[in-house]
C-alpha cells in the first residue's frame, strides 16, 4: 500500500503546480473583464463540470480510472492553451469549458479509486485520512505554485503567458503520472450493463436514502461557501490593498494552514453533527467579520472561514463514502459533486449581480451573511443523529 499512496500524492502535488493559480482572477481584471463576465466565466466552469459530473462518475464505474484521470490532464492542457493564445473572454471561456471537462473527469473517479484500493488491502476504514491527505498534498502543489507565482510576478513584467506555459507543461506530467496508478479492482464482474442502467441505479440510490441526501446538502454547501467563493479571494485581497506580488504569498498562507487541517481532519471524523452545524455557523461568521472590515489583516479571517468549510466537507464526505457500495461508488460520489456544483453556479452568478461594477466587499458579506442564517438554521432545526 506504501507504493500506492506515494504515487497517489506524488499526483496530487503535481498536479496543482500551476503558477498561474493565484492569479488567474486578477488576469481576467486585467484583460478588461467586468465582475459580471467572470462571474460567467466561473459560472461556465462549473456549469460544465455539473453537466459531466455524473456521467464521468458512470465511466469511471465501467472503465479504467487511472486512464480517465490520465485523459482529464490533457483538457487541462487544452484549456490553458486557450488563455494563453486568445486572452479574452471567449478565449478564457473555452478554456474554463475544458478545465471543467477536467474537473468532472477527475472528482468521482479520484474519490472512488481512493477507497477502493484502499479496500483491496483491508483498509477503508482510512478513506477520511486518505482522503483528507491527498487533499492536503494537492494543496501543497498549491502552495508551491502560489509562492513561485510571486516570485515571477516580482521578475516578470505582465508575465501572464510565462505562467500559463509552466502551467501547461506541468499538466503534461500530470498526464503521465496518473498512468503510474493502480488499476482499481473491477466493480463489475458480470458483464457490463448499459450507460444508463448504471447511471440511474446510482441516482436513486443516492435518491432513496434520506440519510444520504442531507450529507450529500451539506457537504455541497460547505463546498460552495468554502471553494466557490475562493475563486475571488484575490480580487479580495487585490482590493484589500495586497501588492501584486503578496498575492502569490496570500494564497500560499491559506493553502498552507488548509494542508495542514487536511492531515489532521480525520481526527475530527467522530463529531456530531450538531458541532458540524455549529462549526458552519462560525465558519459564516468569520467570512462575514473579513468582508466587513476589509483590510490587509481581513484577508487571515477570509482564509480562516475557508479553512472550516473544507474541513466540514471532508468529514461529510468520509461519512458518505462508508455509505455506498462500491460498484455504483464513483457514480453516487458525482452525484455530490453535482450538487456541490448547482450550488456553486448559484454563488457565481449572484456574485457577479451583487457587485456589477463595483466593488466585491458587498458580495462576500452577502454569503458571509447567508452562512450565518444557514449555518444557524442547520442548528437550530437540522436532524442530530
Amino acid at each position: 500500500m506504501t507504493s500506492f499512496l506515494i504515487r497517489l500524492y506524488g499526483l496530487c502535488v503535481v498536479q496543482e503546480l500551476m503558477v498561474i493559480y493565484p492569479f488567474y482572477a486578477v488576469m481576467f481584471v486585467d484583460y478588461g473583464l467586468s465582475a459580471m463576465e467572470i462571474s460567467w466565466l466561473f459560472t461556465v466552469w462549473a456549469g460544465i463540470t455539473l453537466l459531466l459530473e455524473v456521467p464521468s462518475g458512470v465511466l469511471a464505474d465501467k472503465y479504467s480510472r487511472r486512464f480517465i484521470l490520465s485523459v482529464a490532464q490533457l483538457f487541462s492542457v487544452a484549456g490553458f492553451a486557450c488563455w494563453g493564445l486568445f486572452p479574452g473572454f471567449w478565449g478564457f471561456f473555452f478554456g474554463f469549458v475544458l478545465w471543467g471537462t477536467k474537473s468532472a473527469l477527475s472528482s468521482g473517479t479520484f474519490e472512488a479509486l481512493i477507497y477502493d484500493e484502499l479496500k483491496r488491502f483491508g483498509c477503508e476504514a482510512q478513506f477520511v485520512k486518505v482522503n483528507g491527505r491527498s487533499l492536503a498534498f494537492n494543496t501543497t502543489g498549491v502552495i508551491l505554485s502560489s509562492f513561485a507565482a510571486a516570485a515571477a510576478a516580482a521578475l516578470v513584467d505582465y508575465g501572464y503567458p510565462v505562467l500559463i506555459g509552466a502551467s501547461v507543461a506541468v499538466s503534461v506530467v500530470a498526464s503521465f503520472m496518473a498512468l503510474l496508478l493502480p488499476p482499481a479492482p473491477p466493480t463489475q464482474l458480470t458483464t457490463p450493463r448499459p450507460y444508463f442502467t448504471v447511471l440511474g441505479e446510482g441516482v436513486r440510490y443516492a435518491w432513496r436514502s434520506p440519510v444520504i441526501l442531507r450529507l450529500i446538502a451539506f457537504a455541497s454547501l460547505a463546498i460552495a461557501l468554502g471553494g466557490g467563493l475562493d475563486e475571488f479571494y484575490t480580487i479580495f485581497a487585490n482590493e484589500a490593498g495586497l501588492p501584486r506580488y503578496a498575492l502569490g504569498i496570500f494564497l500560499g498562507s491559506i493553502y498552507a494552514v488548509q494542508a495542514a487541517a487536511g492531515f489532521v481532519a480525520h481526527r475530527f471524523e467522530g463529531l456530531s453533527l450538531r458541532w458540524l452545524y455549529a462549526a458552519f455557523l462560525g465558519g459564516g461568521a468569520l467570512l462575514t467579520i473579513s468582508a466587513w472590515w476589509m483590510g490587509q489583516w481581513s484577508v487571515l479571517l477570509l482564509g480562516a472561514s475557508g479553512l472550516v468549510f473544507q474541513v466540514i466537507a471532508l468529514i461529510v464526505e468520509g461519512r458518505l463514502q462508508h455509505m455506498i457500495p462500491s460498484e455504483i461508488r464513483a457514480t453516487v460520489s458525482s452525484v455530490r459533486g453535482f450538487s456541490a456544483e448547482s450550488f456553486g453556479i448559484g454563488l457565481f452568478i449572484g456574485m457577479g449581480l451583487i457587485v456589477g461594477e463595483g466593488s466585491y466587499r458587498p458580495g462576500f458579506l452577502t454569503f458571509g451573511v447567508l452562512g450565518l442564517v444557514i449555518g444557524l438554521c442547520y442548528l437550530l432545526f437540522g436532524r442530530k443523529e
